[in-house]
Formats: C-alpha cells, sequence, structure tokens
C-alpha cells in the first residue's frame, strides 16, 4: 500500500496555503474593482409589505421620512409635482412607562405608541457583548441582559469585536434623536371583506397613539399595572383596552385584551380578527462561535396532558420568507396551543395563553401561528441602502424573526370579551429559575416563586419542552417514542441538581465541572474499568497471534471466506471473542444517557453564561487565549461568518487540548491492525480526529473541560490497569505468585475457586466453534475445499487428489469426438 511522506504533506500544505494568500493579495490589491451595480428597485408592493411588517406609517409620516428617498411611495405623474402631505404631529408625544418597581425580577418599559411592549430586561443577568465577554458601560458596571432591547445597535461589519452602542432608555417621553425598533406584543387588525373573509393586516392599531388610561407603581405587595385604550371606527366600532399587570416575583407579564361595543355597533357589524406580534430583535448571543442563534418555536398541550413544541430556525424562515402556519391539532402541533416563542441559546421571549382563563376561551383564541422575517433597522441600514439586503446579507441564520399568532373571531361585546394572555422572559431551562440562589454575589437577591414555575411554567404551560424535548426530525421521533429522550431528560435534570448541590460547597463553576465529570467517571468505574480490562486483554492476544494471523493472510490470499474462517478459528482458539466488540459496545450504549445528561447539562446551563474560570471569561464561550487577527483570508475574516472554516478571532486553546487527548486515547486503545482494512479504517479515524480539531475549535470551554477530564481519567484508568498487569507479570516470572491469576485476583494465595458454569458468552463462544468445525468438515466431505497447495492430500487423508488443481478447480474432461 502506498505510503504518504509527513514532509511531502506539510510542503503541500504550505503550498496551498502561500497560493490561496498570493491570490487574496492579487485580487485585493492589483486587480481592477469593477463598479458595483445599483441595487434593484423593490416592486411597490414590496415596500409597503416591508412598511407594514416595520410597524411604518403610510406616505408622509415620520417613520417613512427616514427611508430613503427611492423606497418611498411613487409620486403621481402629471402637469405639477405632487408634494407629499405634511406628517400631522400627535397631540399625544410618544412616550414609556415603566412598568414594575425595584428589585423586580423584570425591567419592563411599555409605549403608547401601539400599546406594546417596548423594553424588557433581566436584572438578575447581565449583557452578553459580540465577543462573548460580559457588556459594560464606561464606567465598567455590567448592563443587565435586555431580551427584548427595543432599539438598535448599529453594528460593524468587518468586525466581531466592536458593539453597537447601548441606548439607556428611561420612562418619560422619547427624545427625536432616538431610534427606537419597533414595539413587541403589538396588535394589527384584518379589515373586514364583502364575504365575510379577513384580508391583509393592517397596522393602523400598531402605528396609532394609545390613551394612557391608568398608572399604577408596583411595590413587593402590588403588583404594577398599566392600561391602555383606543377605538377603531368603521366598520368595526369597537373600543380596545390593553392591561399589563407585573409582580415582583414574576418572570411574565399579564397581558389582558378586551374588545368593547362603541357607540355605532350594530348586529350587523363584523366581527374583529387581530394578529399579535410577538418578540422583536432578540438578541444573538456569540454570533461567531455559537451554534444556536434565534429559533421560532410553537408549544401546545395534547389531550392527555404531554407537551409538544414544534421548531424552525432562523435560517429557515429568512430564506423561505416566513415559516408554515401551524395550526392547533395537526400533525406537527398534536393539541391545543399554549405558546408561540423567540429563543436563543439561553433566553426565551414567549407569548404565552393564560393558563388561568376558561378551557373555552383558551383553546378557542388562536387560528393559527406563523413564525416571520422582521425588517429592522439594522436590515435597512443607515444609508441608502436596499432594505432587502440585511447586516448580514448571506447570512439568513442571523436575520430577525418574530411569531405572529393570528386569532380566530372575536364578537365585542357591551362588557367586553377578554383575551388573556403572559409574556415569558427568563432562561430556556425553565426550571433553572428555582435556583436562582446560585447567582453570584452581585446578582443574589433574585428569586421566583416556585409554585408559579411547576405548576404554570412548566405545569400548564409546558414549557420545559423549549429545552427537554426531542429533535425536530424523524431520528428525534424514534427516539421520543422508545423513551430514550426522557431517560435522558432525567439524567439531564439529575445533573443541574448535582451541579448546584456542588456550587453550594465550592462556588466555582469551573471546579465543579470538573468536580461533576469525577463524579459521572466514579459511577460508571466498574463498567468502564471492565471495557479498558477487556480492550486490555484482546490487544495482548491480537498482538500475540499477529505471526499466525500472517501466515493464514499468505496462504489463503487467493480466498477470502476460507480466510475469515479460518481467522475466527484462530481468533476462538486463542480466546478472542469476535463478540466482544460488540460488548463493549453494549456498555458503552448503557452509559451514553449519563454522558449526554452531562452535556447537555454543561451545554444550557445559564449559569455557566459569562462565568469567570481561570483566564476564560465565559465557560459558555470559547476560551479565547489571545487574539490573533481578523484579517486571515477564510479563517478570521468577519464576512466568513457562518462557514464551517471560519474559526474566529481568537486562539482557544482548550478544544486544542482536548483533541489531542482523544487521539492519544484512541492511538492507545485501538488493537494492532491484522490486515489492511483495518489499516486503513484506523488511518482514516486519525484524519477524523483532525476534522474533529476544526469542528470543534469554537467548543464552549466548560465543555471542552469536561471533555479534558473526561479523557484523562480513561487514560490515567488504562494505564493503572496496564501497570498492574506488568506487576503480576513480573510477579509470577520471580515465583511470588504462582501461574493463573487475573487482575481481578485480590487473594494470590487462596485456593482455587470451583469451577463455575458457563456463561451466555462461553455458550456462544463453543457454538461459534460447534458450527464453523461442522460446516469445515461438510465443506471438505463434499470436495469443495480451496487450498493453494496441488499436492495436498484429499480430505479423507489419502494420496492427492486427481481431480483437484492449485486452484481448487477440477481438471476438465477432453470431449470425444
Amino acid at each position: 500500500m502506498k505510503r504518504y511522506s509527513v514532509g511531502n504533506l506539510i510542503l503541500f500544505a504550505v503550498l496551498a496555503v502561500a497560493i490561496l494568500g498570493g491570490w487574496w493579495l492579487v485580487e485585493t490589491y492589483l486587480l481592477p474593482k469593477p463598479p458595483a451595480p445599483p441595487p434593484p428597485e423593490p416592486p411597490k408592493p414590496m415596500r409597503e409589505a416591508v412598511l407594514a411588517l416595520a410597524g411604518g406609517g403610510v406616505a408622509g409620516s415620520p417613520e417613512l421620512a427616514q427611508w430613503p428617498t427611492r423606497f418611498r411611495p411613487e409620486v403621481p405623474k402629471g402637469d405639477k409635482p405632487v408634494e407629499p402631505p405634511k406628517p400631522v404631529e400627535p397631540s399625544d408625544p410618544h412616550r414609556l412607562i415603566a412598568l414594575g418597581g425595584e428589585k423586580y425580577n423584570l425591567k419592563v418599559l411599555l409605549t403608547n405608541k401601539g400599546g406594546g411592549v417596548q423594553q424588557v430586561a433581566l436584572p438578575a443577568f447581565d449583557q452578553a457583548s459580540r465577543v462573548g465577554g460580559t457588556a459594560k458601560d464606561e464606567n465598567g458596571k455590567p448592563y443587565p441582559m435586555e431580551l427584548v432591547p427595543g432599539y438598535y445597535r448599529q453594528l460593524d461589519r468587518t468586525t466581531v469585536k466592536a458593539d453597537g452602542p447601548h441606548v439607556p432608555l428611561t420612562a418619560g417621553e422619547v427624545p427625536k434623536d432616538v431610534r427606537l425598533a419597533p414595539a413587541s406584543y403589538t396588535l394589527t387588525h384584518y379589515d373586514a371583506k364583502p364575504g365575510g373573509g379577513i384580508d391583509r393586516p393592517s397596522a393602523d392599531l400598531t402605528n396609532r397613539k394609545w390613551r394612557v388610561v391608568s398608572e399604577k407603581a408596583g411595590t413587593d405587595e402590588t403588583p404594577g399595572e398599566v392600561v391602555f385604550e383606543t377605538t377603531l371606527g368603521e366598520p368595526f366600532f369597537t373600543r380596545v383596552r390593553k392591561t399589563f399587570t407585573l409582580g415582583k416575583l414574576d418572570f411574565h407579564v399579564r397581558m389582558k385584551l378586551e374588545f368593547f361595543a362603541a357607540e355605532g355597533r350594530t348586529d350587523k357589524s363584523p366581527d374583529l380578527h387581530y394578529q399579535i406580534a410577538g418578540p422583536r430583535n432578540v438578541p444573538i448571543e456569540g454570533e461567531w462561535y455559537s451554534g444556536v442563534h434565534r429559533n421560532a418555536l410553537v408549544g401546545c398541550k395534547s389531550a392527555n396532558g404531554s407537551a409538544y413544541r414544534a421548531i424552525v430556525d432562523a435560517a429557515h424562515i429568512v430564506t423561505e420568507h416566513g415559516s408554515d402556519k401551524y395550526s392547533a391539532n395537526s400533525s406537527t402541533v398534536p393539541g391545543d396551543f399554549t405558546f408561540a416563542a423567540v429563543v436563543n441559546q439561553f433566553f426565551a421571549a414567549a407569548l404565552c395563553i393564560d393558563p388561568e382563563q376558561p378551557d373555552d376561551v383558551r383553546k378557542g383564541m388562536w387560528e393559527y401561528v406563523r413564525a416571520t422575517r422582521e425588517w429592522n433597522e439594522t436590515d435597512r441600514g443607515f444609508a441608502d441602502e436596499d432594505p432587502r439586503q440585511a447586516f448580514y446579507a448571506d447570512k439568513p441564520q442571523l436575520g430577525d424573526i418574530t411569531v405572529r399568532a393570528v386569532s380566530k373571531a372575536v364578537r365585542p361585546t357591551a362588557t367586553g370579551t377578554e383575551h388573556r394572555y403572559w409574556l415569558y422572559h427568563g432562561p430556556t431551562k425553565v426550571r433553572q429559575l428555582k435556583s436562582l440562589h446560585l447567582l453570584d454575589k452581585d446578582h443574589q437577591g433574585f428569586t421566583a416563586d416556585a409554585e408559579t414555575v411547576d405548576g404554570k411554567y412548566l405545569g400548564d404551560l409546558g414549557l420545559n419542552v423549549i429545552t427537554d424535548a426531542p429533535t425536530p426530525n424523524w431520528f428525534g421521533g424514534i427516539t421520543g417514542s422508545i423513551g430514550w429522550t426522557g431517560l435522558v431528560v432525567w439524567f439531564t435534570n439529575r445533573m443541574h441538581d448535582v451541579l448546584g448541590w456542588l456550587h453550594g460547597v465550592a462556588p466555582v463553576w469551573g471546579l465543579n465541572i470538573l468536580m461533576l465529570t469525577v463524579m459521572v467517571r466514579l459511577l460508571l468505574m466498574i463498567p468502564s474499568r471492565r471495557q479498558q480490562a477487556g480492550m486490555l486483554k484482546m490487544q495482548e492476544k491480537m498482538a500475540a497471534m499477529k505471526p499466525e494471523l500472517a501466515k493464514l493472510q499468505e496462504q489463503f490470499k487467493s480466498d477470502p471466506q476460507r480466510l475469515n474462517q479460518e481467522k475466527t478459528k484462530l481468533m476462538l482458539k486463542h480466546g478472542v471473542n469476535p463478540l466482544t466488540s460488540m460488548g463493549g459496545c453494549v456498555l458503552m450504549f448503557a452509559q451514553m444517557p449519563v454522558f449526554l445528561g452531562l452535556y447537555y447539562c454543561l451545554q444550557e446551563s445559564v449559569f455557566f453564561r459569562l462565568d469567570n474560570f481561570l483566564w476564560v471569561q465565559n465557560l459558555a464561550a470559547p476560551d479565547m487565549l489571545f487574539t490573533w487577527s481578523e484579517s486571515i483570508p477564510f479563517i478570521s475574516s468577519a464576512d466568513q461568518i457562518g462557514h464551517s472554516w471560519y474559526l474566529g478571532p481568537f486562539v482557544n486553546i482548550l478544544p486544542v487540548v482536548a483533541v489531542a487527548l482523544m487521539y492519544l486515547n484512541f492511538k492507545v486503545s485501538s488493537p494492532p491492525p491484522t490486515d489492511e482494512q483495518q489499516e486503513m479504517s484506523q488511518k482514516t479515524m486519525k484524519f477524523m480526529m483532525i476534522f474533529m480539531g476544526v469542528f470543534f475549535y469554537k467548543m464552549a470551554a466548560g465543555l471542552c473541560v469536561y471533555f479534558i477530564c473526561s479523557t484523562l481519567w480513561g487514560l490515567t484508568e488504562r494505564w493503572l490497569l496496564k501497570r498492574k498487569r506488568k506487576k503480576l507479570e513480573a510477579d509470577i516470572a520471580a515465583g511470588i505468585v504462582p501461574p493463573g491469576p487475573t487482575l481481578n485476583t485480590t487473594k494470590p494465595t487462596a485456593p482455587a475457586a470451583p469451577p463455575k458454569p458457563p456463561g451466555f458468552l462461553a455458550k456462544v463462544k463453543q457454538g461459534l466453534l460447534d458450527k464453523l468445525e461442522e460446516a469445515q468438515k461438510q465443506a471438505e466431505a463434499k470436495g469443495q475445499t480451496i487450498v493453494n497447495n496441488p499436492q495436498q492430500k484429499s480430505p479423507q487423508g489419502g494420496p492427492p487428489n486427481p481431480g483437484m488443481n492449485g486452484t481448487g478447480k477440477g481438471k476438465k474432461k477432453k470431449r470425444k469426438k
């Protein structure tokens, strides 16, 4: 087999890098740049749709004035240019209203424009920077986590190290120089059609200023409350009221919608269909390293009380211009709606149907739910740019998304028809709200009501399926149906519990990961030790019979079937059971729920986020030992974000150490190859380790600590077993220990135990031997044995068979003429 020199491979890699770098320099600095073609003019219907989605108004509104000239509605042609109408200044100024009080779990700002939620912050958690560290102000104080920021950050396209400007939003009148994002949880309504159906939604309710009916500040005992109201005219004649309520211990805002029959409404007036938009501009954490950006989820409860969820990622939503319509009690949503959410890796913002309202109202509120792409200020750009070109035009996974729930027909009444919602904002792993006492000393004092978490969030709403659910594909369907997913979720939750207990003993999360890994390895020490001992014994036996295997390969190289038979007989003769490797796989499969539970625990824990350990500033991000640059083509250039070859602007040492230890473990645990096929397989695995190093390069530091500790434990365990075996062999050679003991012998001088009855594997082994011998005897009896030596004796032991030649084929008889 052809062997390749390591020096040649290195030379090839150096030449390839030099050629690519040279071409990049020539293309960048020497070749002339063609003029950029003007962006295509989007059609008028698209501009109107973009304006409606972004909350823009009609021609002449203040929002439209911010748009580039060519994207405004066209001026009709005539003898004289038509002057655009001047914007009408609203009588009520644009205001932000604070909801709640000091030391509340949520810090909420409402807006009278659209009567929605402008900002939601979580003071218990810090804001993350684009790089993955803690975002701080000029005084070094961390910003609170803004799950719904309410404003845009103008990000630099050429680097991931620079954060956009932070805009401190406060209650009161909004300054004219502050650019706010469209509010979340706002309403649009559908115009009535002659046939009684619905048309495209109107943004009237989103753009208008709602009247503030009342404001009540919250205290420790009483919740804060703000009431908005507005009236829809002809043909609906409906007065709409929105009431927002927030308690101190709540991680949800209560939103109540009331529809009253206004003056002029009759029995012939049409019913109202409304659409409620979910959270907007949920931040992406770690855009350059994270594999989880933004996902849209739709949750439901089946008739038997089981929680399910449908999930679709931002890349699909942006590429397909929205998701499918999710209807209740369908194949994708097998139950009644409970929530619709936008989530990132650690936090969720969810529009939930209030579980405390009557079942007939709760089950009949939504017609369908759909996730949509949101065109925001960052997508349009602050200059004269095409609004279809997002901040990362070729990276749909980074696009902004939301969820939109369309209601069934609402009949306004004199006393008011109610639809009530809970707006949840908190960790994706909802059960961790009961462990807020584990927060560091700078965030102590925050707590959640355990009864609400267990009874409402996890029980009635089923928010646990945000994380504790099967993968949304055919494989996830299989694992969920056989109970594998439930088993892994159970172990994951137990790992969270143990980590919380360990943090109470040693309040350092990095150290807790090491302690938990050791505890898991100790728990699995007996099966792991048996597996390591079995592999070690098999390696020694394979090495001992390697000369005989070589003879068999030479003797039966022209007959693979006979070669495999003889190899199996030889292996069984030397005590190498072919089922040993299968037993190792079964043992590994039995340990998988524990290892997967530990893996998912480290991946989803909100407490590892932004926690320091040694030089690591964020256990949920790469360790970022030092920076190299952002000018390396393909490797670190910011325009390559999202590609598999993009490694980022930092040198991460922990993934390199983890993969190197995995390679070492593979090398020392692999038995010597017995043929060219096994040798090729092992070489392929070595090359795969190199690719694993590339894929794992941006792995979170906490996971790297786990892999390093676990692999070191396995190597140490193997080294101790090997050392014990060598010592035992030396003692036998010196006569200290009589021949025959094994690794499990604790008292060498004890009398030999009576032989045990053969077990299952021994019976299988003997059965294989008997079947092989019987098959060989039958083949020899029929004269079908293939031999390489033409002088070999016949199967009966007599003289050479004249009907057999050296190729195993009988000589042909001459035909008589």
